[in-house]
């Protein structure tokens, strides 16, 4: 499933309501941002858009979460100059035709079931 989140609640207007993180984070907590993120990206998520603002630890936290459940992600960066969102392509997985888990790109196995 393809789902798209804002990183931090209360930072920045974006185009999506729904939120990774709450108000009111430690962003110099890691292990919690990690708990945080892993609780909020849904179970089915393969391609996640962050639209990020800020915080580049919460952020750091997404990528962890989405490199170790092959969670392909895109963060969506503002650009001021002409008040539009640029893409940037940050993990890339594709499905394995057996198990349906995220391989990465180039991958010469499926490091879940071991397809070749």
């Amino acid at each position: 499933m393809n789902y798209e989140f804002t990183l931090c609640a209360g930072r920045h207007e974006t185009p999506v309501k729904d939120t990774i993180f709450p108000e009111g984070i430690d962003p110099m907590d890691f292990q919690s941002l990690i708990e945080t993120a892993n609780n909020n990206i849904p179970n089915n998520a393969k391609y996640l858009k962050v639209y990020v603002t800020g915080l580049t630890p919460a952020m750091l936290a997404v990528v962890t979460v989405c490199n170790f459940r092959g969670i392909t992600l895109v963060a969506m960066h503002y650009n001021k100059d002409n008040g539009e969102y640029c893409k940037q392509t940050v993990l890339q997985f594709e499905p394995c035709p057996f198990c349906h888990n995220g391989v990465p790109e180039g991958a010469t196995a499926c490091p879940t079931c071991g397809a070749t």
